[in-house]
């Protein structure tokens, strides 16, 4: 058995985040396109309203590998 296994959980660079986390990173980057205040459905079309160039530099604080 190799030690990479160890390696990729998380926080470890490469690791598939927890389905918490993964929630609060969600929730996080809704609420900075300022589409939080929206609910379901709605939620999901907000992002698509903006242009991609916006959308791209919005995500960047929450990529994680």
């Amino acid at each position: 058995m190799s030690g990479a296994a160890v390696a990729l959980r998380y926080p470890a660079f490469g690791a598939s985040l927890p389905p918490a986390a993964a929630k609060q990173q969600c929730d996080a980057f809704a609420q900075m396109m300022d589409c939080a205040r929206t609910s379901g459905a709605a939620t999901l079309v907000c992002p698509r309203a903006f242009p991609a160039a916006i959308v791209l530099a919005a995500q960047r604080p929450y990529l994680t590998s």
